[in-house]
């Protein structure tokens, strides 16, 4: 078995130390694109309330269409 010396727990710490600073960068990454999915979100949200309020309109103008000609059932 290789013998643990100071060199070679240096070296280990310092990939370790590496590697957790890759991972840093990745979580960092992820969190950035979360917040711009989340944003996405918030717009499609937005969007699917002016479509709502896109039929509501056009639903009230049918009906006084309907009142109209007289085609109330």
């Amino acid at each position: 078995m290789a013998e643990v010396t100071n060199k070679l727990i240096y070296k280990l710490l310092k990939r370790v130390n590496r590697q957790i600073g890759e991972l840093s960068r990745d979580f960092s990454e992820v969190k950035s694109e979360l917040a711009s999915i989340g944003g996405h979100i918030i717009a499609t949200g937005d969007d699917l309330k002016n479509i709502c309020g896109v039929l509501n309109r056009q639903d009230a103008s049918l009906e006084r269409i309907e009142q109209r000609l007289d085609l109330n059932q």
